[in-house]
């Protein structure tokens, strides 16, 4: 219950503040006080869901994977370890809500094709990142080689796809499946040394999130269709009796979706625990504990986002653009900052980092450090819809950025970037700040899918610079103090056994 308590607490100190800022531009431009319950509304339903599915995660997903990941292990076969790991990379990703909000972009492909690429994408790069844990193969090394082949393939693919190839990369590593893969590093770490498990902790996410673009780069040039997008922009809802039908029709369809997601993590765990009969008893009921509220916990927050917070960024980007151009840059800095501490995913992984260091990096530094990274990638995606930029040169730039400050960075900062770029884009940069940048492009009379597109792209992208940028200043700060250019390693201790037990 107390754990319970501080879930509740740090949910709305995430979530309220962009309440506050919603409600503030909602009267600078005249909503209805209909618009205006709407927002509260959802904020409340927001708090409570990411307080159950935070809290659920915990003791199920995370507990689950750490189970499965770690028994693959101490069966030192390379091939189960790397089939299974597919098969869990596609069931994982299959269960992602905000991959079925991009697949409906994709007009010119069937949705569900377009899921399975990605997933198949998710499952082959989480099979690689088992392997090199297994063989102690150098992750920065496979991160340059990938991102190298990715930013070349960026020249001869179609302009339209690229912005939700990389966005794809962002969406799959979401609410579900961020607990998960973080829980089977710790679960594949846990057999190594306590040095070398530290190390090996983060990455998985990393890698996962490589495979989506590039199948969905490849995908698009065996099949060489054109993109099409339609606008599905609704008019504001005054009526008060409308906007509370609107909830209660939205529960069951939301509820199915999200059982339905989940369905194909509880089978997996179903068939693991059939073989093994490892989990029975009290730990049995806390695990399915779990997952009922990590079940309640996305269906209550995606309500919350859907009815509420997805029209209402539309909204506002449709008026604040007509009404208040000159106030866009600045509300996208404001908006950017704050929104990210809202994600789930983000609250998760933060919370594994502080544990994982013993506290030595503190929960507050990198949630903020990753939302000032956010700021810029939305400011940045608010000016690319305005001037017409391609996305292209801040892909490249940025990439190649990020592959530069990784050879000064340590290994741990890196990891830890590379992960955080793909946690952060959950579901309301997906639900939320995706629709904002739509209503822009929509007033202007941009391009979607070339202009508007790719906000998840650089929101994935901005922490890779920013974390590593604070892992060179942590870097310099403790090279001065213990005369060394490594981590002080009796700083950051880690034993994954007493963390969990």
């Amino acid at each position: 219950m107390i754990e319970l308590q501080e879930k509740f607490k740090d949910a709305i100190k995430s979530i309220l503040p962009v309440s506050i800022i919603m409600v503030l531009i909602g009267l600078i431009l005249k909503f209805s006080s209909t618009t205006i319950i709407s927002i509260l509304i959802s904020t409340l339903l927001l708090i409570l869901g990411v307080t159950l599915f935070t809290y659920g995660a915990d003791i199920s997903m995370i507990e689950i994977g750490k189970l499965i990941s770690s028994d693959l292990v101490k069966t030192k076969k390379p091939f189960l370890i790397a089939l299974i790991s597919l098969i869990v990379g596609i069931f994982i990703t299959i269960a992602e809500p905000d991959l079925k909000v991009l697949a409906e972009q994709m007009t010119a492909i069937d949705s569900n094709t377009f899921i399975f690429c990605v997933g198949l994408g998710v499952g082959l790069f989480l099979s690689l990142a088992a392997i090199r844990i297994l063989f102690q193969i150098n992750l920065k090394l496979l991160l340059s080689i990938f991102y190298i082949i990715l930013l070349l393939m960026i020249f001869i693919s179609n302009n339209d796809i690229i912005p939700i190839a990389f966005d794809s990369g962002g969406v799959t590593t979401g609410p579900i499946s961020v607990p998960f893969i973080l829980a089977m590093g710790l679960g594949f770490s846990s057999m190594r040394s306590r040095k070398k498990s530290k190390d090996d902790s983060f990455g998985l996410v990393a890698l996962c999130s490589i495979g989506p673009i590039l199948i969905v780069l490849l995908f698009n040039l065996l099949i060489k269709s054109d993109m099409t997008y339609v606008y599905n922009i609704n008019e504001e809802v005054t009526n008060l009796s409308i906007l509370l039908k609107n909830y209660i029709h939205e529960l069951l369809p939301i509820s199915k979706e999200v059982l339905i997601s989940l369905l194909p993590i509880v089978i997996l765990f179903g068939i693991y625990n059939l073989i093994t009969k490892k989990v029975t008893g009290k730990k049995l009921i806390r695990i399915f504990l779990g997952i009922t509220s990590t079940f309640l916990g996305i269906t209550i927050f995606f309500l919350g986002v859907n009815v509420g917070y997805m029209p209402i960024a539309y909204l506002i980007g449709i008026n604040m653009t007509k009404k208040l151009k000159y106030l866009l840059i600045p509300m996208g800095i404001i908006i950017g900052f704050v929104i990210v501490k809202a994600e789930p995913a983000i609250s998760v992984l933060t919370e594994q980092i502080e544990k994982i260091t013993q506290g030595s990096m503190k929960k507050n530094i990198i949630t903020n450090t990753i939302a000032i990274g956010v700021s810029c990638a939305v400011t940045i995606s608010i000016i690319r819809v305005l001037t017409g930029v391609s996305l292209n040169y801040f892909i490249i730039i940025g990439y190649v950025l990020a592959l530069l400050l990784m050879m000064i960075t340590p290994n741990l900062f890196t990891m830890i970037a590379f992960d955080s770029g793909g946690a952060v884009s959950g579901p309301l940069t997906t639900s939320f700040l995706l629709p904002l940048i739509v209503g822009i492009c929509y007033q202007v009379g941009g391009n979607v899918l070339k202009d508007a597109f790719g906000l998840v792209a650089l929101v994935a992208l901005s922490p890779l610079i920013t974390i590593q940028i604070l892992g060179v200043i942590y870097n310099i700060k403790t090279s001065k103090k213990h005369k060394t250019n490594k981590i002080d390693e009796t700083i950051i201790s880690y034993n994954w056994r007493d963390t969990y037990e």
